[in-house]
This record gives structure tokens, C-alpha cells and sequence, in this order.
């Protein structure tokens, strides 16, 4: 249990730093740059997309991190392959199903 808080707390603490060191670092030293190719004809265009595409990881990793976190409200004996439901989603779908 304490494996998926840390593991949690890592792939946030990884977003934050993906996004403020690429943008720091990498970013703002490459998209000052002349010879980036076009993308349908505009710098802006091409500019935006680039910064899109490497913050959009960031997010990836705050959705990775929030998983860890719903993979808590599993009983371990789900998570380890113990019960009758073959995987996370059946347990979902059979506990849904209890619950209404």
C-alpha cells in the first residue's frame, strides 16, 4: 500500500519537474530558434504544438500518478490476483453492479 503513496508522490514530483525544467532548459532556448521547420506554414503554430506536446507528458505523469492513487481503493487481494474477478475492471464492473 505504501508503495503506490510513494510511487504516487514520485510520478507528481516527475510532472512538476518534467514541465518547469523542460520549460526553463529546453524550451525556451529552442523555440527561440530560426531554423525550426513549419508546421502548416507558421512559427507560432509550430512553437505551440512543440510546447503542447512536451507538457502533455507532464499530464501523463499526473494521470499515472492519480491510477496509483485509485489502485488503493482495490482490496490487495484483487491487486494480487487472489480473487474470482480476473482483473481490476471485472471487480469494478461486479462492484457497480452490487452497489445499485
Amino acid at each position: 500500500m505504501i508503495w503506490l503513496v510513494i510511487g504516487s508522490l514520485l510520478m507528481v514530483t516527475l510532472a512538476i519537474l518534467h514541465s518547469y525544467i523542460g520549460e526553463t532548459r529546453l524550451l525556451q532556448k529552442l523555440l527561440v530558434r530560426p531554423d525550426l521547420p513549419l508546421l502548416q506554414g507558421g512559427m507560432d503554430y509550430t512553437r505551440s504544438i512543440i510546447r503542447w506536446a512536451w507538457h502533455l507528458t507532464s499530464i501523463a505523469w499526473l494521470g499515472f500518478g492519480a491510477i496509483f492513487l485509485a489502485l488503493l481503493q482495490v482490496p490487495s487481494a484483487a491487486r494480487q490476483g487472489k480473487c474470482k474477478d480476473t482483473t481490476l475492471f471485472e471487480y469494478a464492473s461486479r462492484r457497480h453492479r452490487e452497489e445499485q
